[in-house]
């Protein structure tokens, strides 16, 4: 009687081991992200840094060029999503590519300074920010969605 209660426990837990192990199974770690500092990132394919968040509350801030010595090349997906005290920011050379919705919503986001190797910018990326709402800033402003950055904006 005890050996069987001793065996169904001891499969009971093989099987909890088991099913805890495929709940892993296909999942990518090295595209989880890791925090340093204020910044969250994930590592891409060719060995750079994107930016997936930042959880800081600054005015003025230069996304560095590189994050425990990787390279920044992109800025995520919603990664500064209603970053509302964000004024100016500074996009370094590194940078390539901006996501959808990367700065959304940081309304009073009014100075953007980025170079022109950014060859991507996604959808929305600056929408209903001061800068963006200020029509003085864009080339057409006819569809909001339509909105391009000056190229006084980009250095």
């Amino acid at each position: 009687m005890v050996g069987g209660i001793f065996m169904k426990k001891t499969i009971s837990l093989i099987l909890s081991l088991i099913m805890m192990l495929t709940m892993f199974a296909g999942v990518d770690f090295s595209a989880m992200a890791t925090i340093s500092e204020d910044f969250e990132y994930q590592l891409l394919d060719d060995g750079t840094a994107e930016i997936v968040d930042y959880t800081g509350s600054a005015t003025e801030l230069t996304i560095p060029s590189t994050i425990d010595g990787y390279t920044v090349t992109s800025i995520g997906y919603q990664a500064f999503y209603f970053c509302e005290d964000l004024r100016i920011i500074t996009i370094p050379k590194s940078v390539s590519n901006i996501g959808h919705n990367a700065f959304y919503s940081c309304e009073n986001l009014e100075v953007i300074t980025m170079y022109d190797n950014v060859i991507s910018i996604g959808s929305d990326a600056f929408y209903n920010t001061a800068y963006y709402n200020n029509d003085s800033n864009c080339r057409s402003c006819e569809n909001t969605n339509d909105c391009v950055l000056t190229t006084t904006a980009i250095f």
